[in-house]
């Protein structure tokens, strides 16, 4: 059994990856500023709730009394508006959850880093591509991005990994707000701001928060690597080339990446959610 943190597990993605991984039989804790959702997600299950704001070093760093096999850095958030218009709170606000939280997180996971460990982030699409109507989030989720290759060439001869998962519009708080803002601002139609909002992904609708789950909670669960394989830092050349599923998905190598990255080759690549990019 291993020992697995999620953050922002209340709601969306981080409450399906971390049903995921009680389905799995691991021993899973979540986090979140509010309890109410944090317990929705526990109930019935053997899920442990903490309440935490991740954006806060003292109460981050009291998370890891105990190292954990598997830290996933999945809360985040923010909202749409054009540079011009972007107040420097919400832009603080915005870096401080989805970077500096990921940034907290990891610098206390590997504080305490067990030497198979695995570090994931949930990046987005947004970590890859610039978008105008949403900067700060776009900024940080590039920083994100950063953030895991630079751990990842750190710690490449340790045993431990870390990765970040770069999802297309996923159907969580976030893809609502976005909606509900063109509806607002372009005088648009519920389903015409949906279309919008879901043209970016391959398939032009949202991937759901299970689908995520599906591609990244299937990694840690693989067999554990033997003592010879080795971790695979982030290596450019490792996404020349492109490999499509049979639903349309644009998935950068993702097998590989996940055997080469893990450790692992029991990778099945029929278990790869659609319009989810790996980056390692």
């Amino acid at each position: 059994m291993r020992r697995v943190l999620v953050t922002g597990g209340g709601t969306g993605i981080g409450r399906a990856i971390a049903h995921a991984f009680d389905d799995a039989g691991d021993a899973v804790t979540i986090v979140g500023r509010r309890p109410e959702p944090l317990a929705e997600t526990a109930q019935g299950r053997d899920i442990a709730c903490r309440t935490v704001d991740i954006t806060d070093e003292a109460q981050v760093d009291a998370l890891f009394d105990q190292p954990f096999d598997v830290v996933v850095a999945n809360a985040g958030g923010g909202g749409a508006g054009k540079l011009t218009k972007l107040l420097l709170a919400d832009w603080n606000a915005t870096l401080a959850v989805n970077l500096t939280g990921t940034f907290l997180t990891f610098r206390a996971a590997l504080r305490t880093l067990q030497q198979d460990a695995r570090l994931i982030a949930i990046a987005s699409t947004a970590a890859l591509k610039g978008n105008a109507s949403v900067p700060a989030y776009t900024a940080a989720k590039h920083g994100v991005l950063g953030l895991v290759r630079s751990i990842a060439l750190d710690i490449a001869k340790s045993g431990a990994t870390c990765n970040a998962i770069c999802p297309g519009f996923t159907d969580t708080d976030l893809a609502d707000t976005a909606i509900t803002g063109l509806m607002t601002h372009l005088d648009k139609t519920r389903d015409e701001a949906m279309q919008m909002v879901a043209s970016g992904n391959p398939q032009a609708r949202l991937i759901t928060p299970l689908e995520v789950a599906a591609t990244h909670c299937s990694w840690p669960h693989l067999k554990r690597p033997p003592s010879t394989a080795m971790p695979c830092p982030y290596r450019e050349e490792r996404y020349e080339h492109t490999a499509h599923s049979n639903t349309g998905t644009d998935v950068k190598n993702t097998a590989q990446v996940v055997a080469e990255a893990l450790g692992s080759y029991l990778w099945d690549r029929g278990r790869a959610a659609p319009q989810v990019a790996v980056r390692a």
